[in-house]
Formats: C-alpha cells, structure tokens, sequence
C-alpha cells in the first residue's frame, strides 16, 4: 500500500513539473525588436568582391544583451546585390551565410539587381555579447550539384543587414505595415501577380518599399529562390503600395509567399517587415478572366541585360514595356506587356538603364550654397546641384537626418547636365552648424552616389561679428 501510494506521488510530482515547466517555457518574455546593421567588413562601402579580393569575406556584428535576446524567433535579412542564383552556365552563384560560425542559409536574389534575402537563425547559436555574420561568395555546379564556398567566378556586394527578433519593428516604424495578394493572372507573357502594402503613421514620412516573391513549392530546383522583385519609393501618412511580379508560363504550381520589407527613403533604416503566402494554383483558378475597360495607360519600361561585349564595353538589352489597364468586370488593375525589342546599349563607364551602376562613379559635377557671406537664422539661401544627364532627381537629408521636404526645381542645361535648386530657409532654432548629404537618383529610383557638403555656421542673433563661409565637396564615406 504505501509502495503504491509512493509511485502515485511520484507520478504527481513528475505531471506537476511537467506542466510548470510548460507553463514556463509558455510565459517567456519575448523581446521583440530589430537591428539594422550597416556598416562593417566590405558592407556599405560599395565593395563588389569575392574571395581574390582584399576585405573578404564580408563580415557584420550585432549585439544581444538580457533586454533583446529573442526567445521565440530570429530572422536575419542581408541587402545584396547582382547574386545571379538563377544562372544557367557552367555554375550559379552560391553565396554562402554563417552566423558565430554555423550554417544557416544561403543568399538569392536576381541578376544586377538589388534583393533582401531572408532566413532563419537558430536561437541556439546566438549568444549574449557579439554576433557575428560572415558571407563567403561560392558556386555551384550546375551538373554535378558540387558546392565551392569561396569562388573566383562570382562578385557581390551588400549595403545593410536586418536582425528581427521574435518578430519585432523597428522603433521608428509606422503604426501599421501590413501587405496582401492583389492579384494574380495569366498574361501573354506568363503569369502576373501584385501585391499590397497598407501604411499607416500618425506623421507623414518618406518610404522605400521592396516586394520580393519567393518560391515556396518544394521543387527541389526553384524552392527558396527570389523569382520576382519589385519597389516603390512613397510617401505621406495613410498609403498605399502597389508591387508586381512576372513568372514564366510553366512556373511550378504550389505555394509562393510575398515578403515586403519597409524602410527609410533616405537613412535606409529598416522599419518593418512583413509576409503572406498563397497558393498560385489556387489563386489562379479563381481569377477572374479580365476584360478591359478604357484604354491601357504606360506604367514602366523594364530592361534586363542579355549579354555583354566585354571588348566594346558594349552589353545587348531586352526592354519591355509595362502597361496597365481596369479589368470590367473585377475592377482590379491589369498588367500588359505589349512591346519587346533589343538594342545595345553603353554600359560599363557609365549606369546603365537596367541599373548596372559603375563601383566608381560619379554623378556630381558641382555643388554650390548662396548667396556665400554668413546666414542667420530666417534667412534664405539656395542649393545648387549640377549633376550628369544619368541623375534624374536628386534628395538632402541634413546632420539631423532632417530631410528636405519639398520638390527640386530642374533645368536641363542642354550640354548633357541637369542642375537642381531648392531655396532653404534657417529657423529660429537653428543648430550652430549645419551641412547636409546630398544623394543622387536614377528614374528608377537606384541611388547613383551621395556628396556632403561642408559645413555652414548659421549665426545667433547675439554673435557680433561675421563668419564668412564657402561651400566645398567631400567624397562621401
């Protein structure tokens, strides 16, 4: 008797622990965040490299303390451009992503374009202290399947990382980031989808939206894979985006998920980060069969390379355009791509229009303050930028990350020049220095470069004597 009485004490005792350990393990305190990380080895520099080259591999670090160690999920997204995962030669690139030394996925994206590959980090590989993050550019044999981690026959470059943690938003993010399906259809040129982001900020603020559609069916050749990329720069309190993407005709059927990352437009913080997932076979076979109302209105006009003339410094483009239309019977938005042609095009010295943009150049020619005497507060003085033809508007931010709000008046020069001023008065509250970072943009919204300008004191009102100044460029850092 007591024997058994014994056993179903113990039997009790074990339940009871049992479930404070679930309960526990329940009530951890998730410390949701993000960390965005922009500088480090070879990272936000502009480097293009693989492993011949000096500063490799790339390498970045971030910090975990007791008030942001995740406790359910961590998720590392790297910013890179040009890694051609979907080469069809000899090989593909295979870059390679470690984190305090283990394994945990491999970058995508698309050829000479900018992508935010995402993945997943094990909690129990992160530690308290530093984190380190290396990227090893490889290859993979597209016969054989053999993976080489460090590959002379690929370069890359990265401008930032995003650490999430247990599904957090930056502080500065706006109240709601939210995204959804908007459509999916068959075209005459494959098979069409969008997206749709909601924003919602009590404050108006200027944002870049990147949509990015990953394969998720499985198929051992695709899972995994950025096949379609698309952004939109936005701005206000209460917006909404709009992404597209473009798969092959015979895409695998399957799941597909959006993931949309938001950021600053100007600093290139990462805000927030969302996701959905849908069934393309699914979404297919409920679309509606458009039928279209009024005429098709121009969206765009995409280009991808098709090779290159390495002698001539000459490269052969695909362009096509983009146009859309209101579907009469859905009301939803339809793509058609109605023109494709080929032409050649110079793009090596200087950007090319498929966003190729050479390591170093430079769009600027001059920029210039006036009127050049001292500037107290309320007083006007103007920007003046001159830029190459290539720059199609340019954006300043001031050393309290403070932008410029209103629009740049343009003049074409007519010698192949644009130049761009904006009148900019001094508050009351003005800092005692002043200097702003110049970024120059192409029609698609690509930064060309970035100058600061020197700075300016702006005088108090009690300062008795006057502080020329003059305005000079600095390569930006």
């Amino acid at each position: 008797m007591k024997t058994r009485f014994s056993r179903c004490l113990f039997v009790s005792l074990l339940a009871l622990a049992l479930l404070l350990c679930a309960v526990g393990a329940a009530c951890a305190e998730k410390h949701p965040g993000l960390i965005t990380i922009t500088s480090g080895r070879s990272v936000g520099d502009g480097s293009y490299i693989n492993y011949q080259s000096s500063g490799y591999p790339f390498q970045m670090t971030f910090t975990l303390d007791d008030d942001n160690m995740p406790e359910e999920s961590c998720m590392l997204g790297i910013y890179n451009y040009d890694c051609d995962w979907t080469a069809t030669g000899e090989t593909h690139e295979y870059d390679i992503v470690h984190v305090n030394g283990s394994f945990v996925g491999v970058l995508t994206g698309e050829n000479n374009t900018w992508n935010t590959a995402y993945m997943d980090v094990p909690l129990n590989i992160l530690k308290k202290g530093e984190n380190t993050i290396t990227v090893y550019v490889g290859h993979m044999d597209n016969t054989s399947g053999e993976i080489v981690q460090n590959s002379s026959k690929w370069l890359l470059t990265i401008k930032w990382a995003s650490v999430h943690l247990d599904g957090g938003k930056s502080e500065n993010a706006p109240d709601e980031f939210t995204i959804k399906l908007q459509y999916a259809n068959r075209t005459e040129r494959g098979i069409s989808c969008g997206a749709h982001a909601t924003i919602r900020s009590e404050k108006s603020h200027s944002y870049n939206v990147e949509y990015s559609l990953v394969d998720k069916t499985g198929n051992p050749a695709t899972t995994g894979q950025i096949v379609s990329s698309d952004r939109e720069n936005v701005s206000g309190t209460n917006i909404d985006s709009t992404g597209h993407f473009m798969l092959f005709s015979d895409a695998p059927m399957g799941d597909y998920q959006i993931q949309a990352t938001l950021r600053d437009m100007f600093t290139n913080e990462v805000y927030a980060y969302d996701s959905m997932t849908f069934n393309l076979a699914e979404v297919l076979e409920d679309s509606c069969k458009h039928e279209k109302q009024g005429s098709s209105v121009w969206r765009k006009r995409e280009y991808h390379m098709l090779g290159r003339d390495n002698e001539n410094y000459n490269s052969l483009h695909e362009y096509i355009d983009v146009y859309t239309y209101t579907c009469a019977k859905c009301g939803k938005v339809v793509e058609e791509y109605l023109h494709q042609n080929t032409e050649m095009h110079f793009s090596f010295m200087i950007p090319c229009l498929c966003g190729y943009v050479p390591q170093d150049y430079n769009p600027f020619i001059s920029i210039s303050f006036s009127p050049v005497d001292l500037c107290e507060p309320g007083r006007d003085f103007t920007v003046e930028v001159t830029c190459h033809d290539t720059v199609d508007h340019v954006s300043a931010v001031n050393n309290d990350n403070i932008p410029m709000q209103d629009a740049w008046n343009k003049t074409n020069n007519g010698d192949g020049t644009f130049t761009f001023t904006r009148t900019y008065t001094s508050g009351k509250f003005e800092a005692h220095r002043r200097y702003w970072t110049i970024t120059a943009y192409s029609d698609t919204n690509r930064s060309l470069g970035k100058e600061v300008t020197n700075s300016l004191d702006i005088l108090n009102p009690d300062h008795t004597h006057n502080f020329p100044f003059s305005i000079t460029i600095m390569k930006y850092k």
